[in-house]
């Protein structure tokens, strides 16, 4: 995979699709991309993010990662921005997707028809078959301490923790090479919720 971001750097998607062009020049002999594109969007887990999500997905990319997601009910938002609604006969209904239909410039990154972009572009592992990550950034302390729900929220495929934020986020100031101890047990409290449960990549 290779990771854009688009928080810290400029919204742009003039820069993404050069990004993306980019990538789209190593493929194997089935045309498949060798390198999964992922995007960290500007927009946090409080934020309405549907749209900065539609935008990127629309461009081709496979998976977003949200920035400081701090609730569960946050974490299942990022699963619906993603997931378009479900045909009629699906048994993956929930949690229903809100993305609105527009993936042209998606479906020719992809190389694929527009029922099979349909099919493939839904989360993983939610659908086994699906080709998009929802990824949460935990980046507070309210953010662990609500770790376990995030874990919970259905359909997300991972979570980072990002230690420079949550150094901040927890008063400590920029971190050294040296990581605080506070910053140290947060880790520990996240990976004891993930050696838990098995749905979420930690």
């Amino acid at each position: 995979w290779r990771f854009f971001d688009m928080e810290h750097g400029a919204f742009q998607m003039d820069r993404l699709n050069g990004f993306l062009e980019e990538l789209a020049k190593d493929r194997d002999a089935s045309g498949r991309l060798r390198m999964a594109p992922l995007v960290r969007i500007p927009t946090e887990g409080d934020e309405d993010f549907k749209w900065a999500v539609k935008q990127v997905l629309d461009q081709g990319v496979f998976g977003v990662l949200i920035p400081h997601v701090d609730t569960g009910e946050e974490a299942a938002n990022i699963v619906k921005a993603m997931r378009y609604p479900r045909r009629k006969e699906s048994t993956l209904q929930e949690p229903r997707g809100v993305r609105g239909w527009g993936p042209g410039r998606a479906i020719q990154y992809w190389g694929v028809t527009q029922d099979e972009y349909y099919d493939k572009a839904d989360v993983w592992p939610l659908n086994p078959n699906g080709e998009l990550l929802a990824i949460a950034m935990i980046e507070s302390g309210e953010a662990v301490g609500n770790i376990e729900a995030i874990l919970r929220a259905p359909g997300l495929s991972a979570i980072l923790v990002v230690p420079g934020d949550l150094s901040i986020d927890l008063g400590l100031g920029p971190r050294g090479n040296t990581p605080f101890p506070e910053v140290e047990e947060a880790f520990q409290t996240v990976g004891r919720a993930c050696r838990a449960q098995t749905a979420v990549v930690c």
